[in-house]
């Protein structure tokens, strides 16, 4: 096909030097559409042949864009020609192909760096954590500039004229680059080997499964008399349990949080919900699973949730919530009901930041920490009322900004000269200065509850939202592009004053930490809980619907990772490797824990969360309420 080119631009340059048609400042149609389809193939190319993330998959892939885009190319070709007199509809037309090249570069890079093409979920997570006027002055400016280069073109860019029998062979190109399309694509799963399952996953409600509910014993069967217990929630950002030394780290960067750890009910195998803040934290806080469609749950609408600091209010605690994280970021402020709190601040309270900026403005956490111990200095205890204080603390967030003076592993910058082992020690120099950082503040806490006489009654509950893969080995984007144990691991420990240490190795969720506390505390359990106290080989679910759309389920030692967008299944046997390295999808039967998962998935979007629920779905969905 691309030999029909090569002899009609020959023959269309010797007329066109004939006939005088282009001059120096013109460039002949054909010529200019080719140039930009050998680029796009060379891209294909490189994308599919020579990326980190090259296998049979992205080969299949290769042949389809090669077929679709030489498709498209043809009839841009023959539509140039057609409105050859109309100016308006070739603008149209290169406004179309110009806009079609910056979408295609785009998701080329964006494959290079993740794995995966620019997709919905990707454009929709762009849209909220930026603000509404950002988002408004670059798609004008876009439109603008490409409306704009489109004008230019169409003066510059000629049609040479052909010959019939030329023209004739671009036709037939176009026929025959159909058919081939046409073919390729109605075989095109069978090819890419996407699961059966998935494939039809939800058309075919075949999947769904009647599942027995838990009957474990619990794991925590303790038991408090609340009457004058305070309780501290400490949440980290982005700290894989991994990273602290009570977790098996050979730096000793975090002392104060390991003396929660060592000194508390220590968790071996925490997950978090989700490994994207926007989800994980109402997970963790509200004991709920946010997924609502298969794009993006926008927090349109508040939702009927219970989040901690509403529940504690129910126990006349005096509720606050301190955090250097700006909770504007992805709407997650429209999520939380923040009414029942008697304090609520966050970075944008006062107007004033540190550091960052649109939607991800933050304090420094030492801030963070001082705003909340002068609540504390402040507060009227005249009532002996306990207290309920959130923490959430954001230095350990990329770009991992702290005041000067923390930096304690050097060198923890680098630059575009340094060599790949150079950049990788910076970056874990600069994280774990940024740990310290955090636990620098964790001991400031430390002091003040003993200095108080607040220690041996305040329960303190330190966890993380999610992890980080701080070299990106398994995670292309640090958190939220993939659910590996990586990033889904997070530290957990509950210090009870006055409770022997221990160190408990079951799996367990992030949904479940907040009915687990209300039961040691006697509290009554919200019907809103999606979670129950933690339980004995119960279940776990896990997601990612940020850059990618993932889910993923624990069920004994068997880990089953669906996406959900490319149809692919991984399966781990996390007793034998628990790096998950190992896909074992080919070498077993997993139906039952594939279906298992996407019932459960299936109830989340059309049970759970909907006003009224599918017909006929309870006697699958009830299972996976607590």
């Amino acid at each position: 096909m691309l030999s029909i080119f090569n002899k009609l631009d020959c023959k269309t340059i010797k007329m066109a030097n004939k006939n005088k048609i282009l001059s120096k400042k013109n460039i002949d149609s054909n010529i200019f559409f080719l140039i930009f389809f050998l680029l796009i193939l060379i891209i294909s190319i490189i994308t599919s042949f020579f990326s980190s993330y090259s296998d049979y998959r992205t080969h299949i892939e290769f042949v389809r864009l090669f077929l679709s885009n030489f498709l498209f190319f043809i009839i841009l070709i023959i539509l140039f020609r057609k409105f050859d007199k109309y100016k308006s509809m070739k603008k149209i037309i290169l406004f179309i192909f110009l806009t079609y090249l910056v979408f295609y570069f785009t998701s080329s890079i964006f494959f290079l760096k993740s794995g995966q093409s620019v997709r919905v979920q990707i454009v929709s997570f762009a849209i909220v954590i930026n603000p509404l006027y950002l988002i408004s002055m670059i798609s004008i400016t876009f439109l603008f500039l490409i409306g704009f280069l489109s004008s230019f073109l169409e003066k510059r860019i000629v049609n040479s004229k052909i010959s019939k029998e030329n023209n004739w062979k671009i036709i037939g190109a176009l026929i025959i680059t159909s058919l081939i399309f046409i073919i390729f694509i109605l075989s095109y799963s069978k090819l890419s080997l996407e699961n059966e399952i998935l494939k039809n996953y939800p058309k075919d409600k075949s999947f769904l499964t009647k599942i027995d509910p838990y009957l474990e014993s619990k794991l925590v069967s303790t038991k408090i008399n609340t009457s004058g217990f305070n309780v501290i929630f400490i949440l980290l950002e982005s700290v894989s349990a991994r990273r602290l030394s009570s977790y098996g780290s050979e730096r000793n960067v975090t002392p104060n949080m390991d003396y929660i750890v060592n000194n508390g009910i220590k968790f071996e195998n925490m997950y978090s919900v989700s490994t994207h803040s926007d989800y994980a934290q109402p997970g963790y806080l509200s004991s709920n699973y946010v997924l609502s469609n298969n794009v993006r749950n926008f927090f349109l609408e508040q939702e009927n949730q219970n989040s901690v600091w509403q529940i504690f209010n129910l126990e006349n605690y005096d509720t606050s919530y301190f955090s250097s994280q700006d909770d504007n970021w992805a709407r997650i402020n429209k999520y939380f009901n923040y009414d029942s709190l008697d304090i609520y601040w966050h970075s944008e309270t006062d107007g004033i930041y540190d550091y960052g900026g649109g939607n991800w403005k933050k304090d420094y956490d030492e801030t963070t920490l001082e705003s909340a111990i002068e609540y504390l200095e402040n507060r009227n205890s005249s009532e002996n009322s306990p207290f309920l204080l959130y923490l959430n603390f954001q230095s350990t967030h990329e770009p991992f900004e702290f005041p000067e003076g923390n930096s304690y592993f050097l060198p923890d910058r680098s630059s575009i000269f340094n060599s790949i082992e150079e950049k990788n020690l910076a970056k874990i120099n600069r994280y774990d200065n940024a740990l310290k950082y955090v636990d620098l503040q964790i001991g400031k806490l430390l002091d003040y509850l003993d200095k108080n006489n607040l220690k041996n009654n305040t329960i303190i509950v330190l966890s993380s939202d999610h992890g980080h893969d701080i070299l990106n080995e398994r995670d292309s984007c640090g958190h939220g592009c993939s659910i590996y144990n990586s990033v889904t691991n997070v530290p957990f420990s509950i210090f009870i004053p006055g409770e022997d240490s221990r160190i408990i190795y079951d799996r367990v969720s992030h949904v479940d930490v907040l009915p687990t506390i209300a039961d040691i505390m006697n509290f009554n359990l919200s019907e809103g809980f999606r979670g129950s106290p933690f339980k004995e080989d119960k279940r776990i679910f896990f997601y990612a619907q940020n850059h990618m759309y993932l889910i993923g389920m624990i069920e004994k030692s068997i880990k089953i990772i669906l996406d959900m967008n490319r149809k692919l299944i991984e399966v781990y046997n996390l007793s034998e490797d628990p790096f998950e390295e190992k896909n074992l999808i080919d070498d077993g039967d997993y139906t039952s824990q594939i279906r298992t998962l996407l019932t459960w998935h299936y109830c989340q979007l059309n049970y759970f969360s909907k006003d009224i629920p599918e017909d006929g779905l309870e006697e699958y969905c009830e299972v996976f309420r607590n």
